[in-house]
């Protein structure tokens, strides 16, 4: 498969992404593969067995389902007891940072 056909977007110096890592690369390679005696893709065949472990019960291949269709569900960020934390910021260059402030 050449570069023009890829399934995603080859990582250049502005788009810092884990698209050039071998073994993403093959796996996705893999994935795309067209699987001939059943006319789908292997990908499909994945998610297939994913929801049919869900619906034999398997609360992990559930879990993972409505993880990746509805998001994960935020979780609390709370100190001991569920008390908010505080969070203070500082910037090593002083404030305002160098990116705001206005041209000399």
């Amino acid at each position: 498969m050449t570069k023009a056909n890829k399934p995603f977007i080859q990582a250049t110096k502005g788009n810092v992404s884990h698209a050039t890592m071998p073994l993403r690369e093959s796996l996705l390679l893999s994935l795309h593969r067209a699987e001939t005696a059943r006319g789908s893709t292997r990908l499909q065949l994945v998610a297939d067995a994913l929801v049919d472990a869900a619906i034999k019960g398997n609360v992990e291949a559930a879990q993972e389902i409505f993880d990746r269709i509805d998001g994960r569900l935020p979780q609390d960020v709370g100190g001991e007891d569920g008390a908010a934390v505080r969070v203070r910021v500082g910037f090593a260059g002083g404030w305002p940072p160098l990116c705001c402030r206005p041209l000399s």
